[in-house]
């Protein structure tokens, strides 16, 4: 594949953030459900005056691929919001959309970057 870039992977501690989400149980084949709660999370941070502080995520909390999913899609913000993400309540694996799919639409050209926990504390 030409164009790709190499990864890079580092280990560090990471602070809590809050963040707007909405958590959706979801089936192999029906997780691009969770991501569509994304449009809607953005247009009510709008609609109360709040900014996103970063790109938009999933959340894993449960990972069965023979059975269900649970899926937390969120945007972080700057100032707490009801049902926000502690920092210290992530799961096994994050993943954040760091390219707009509205500005870049060729899905080999988007960054995403990827959180694994790999302890407590």
């Amino acid at each position: 594949m030409s164009g790709t870039t190499t990864p890079t992977y580092e280990v560090r501690h990471r602070a809590a953030q809050p963040a707007a989400t909405v958590t959706r149980t979801v089936s192999m084949t029906t997780s691009s459900e969770a991501a569509d709660e994304i449009p809607p999370l953005l247009g009510w941070l709008a609609a109360h005056g709040q900014a996103p502080s970063g790109p938009p995520f999933l959340r894993y909390l449960v990972i069965d691929m023979a059975a269900d999913l649970v899926v937390q899609a969120g945007v972080p913000v700057a100032v707490p919001v009801p049902d926000d993400l502690p920092g210290d309540v992530w799961a096994s694996r994050v993943e954040w959309y760091e390219t707009n799919p509205v500005e870049e639409p060729d899905p080999a050209r988007w960054v995403t970057r990827l959180e694994l926990r790999l302890a407590d504390g």
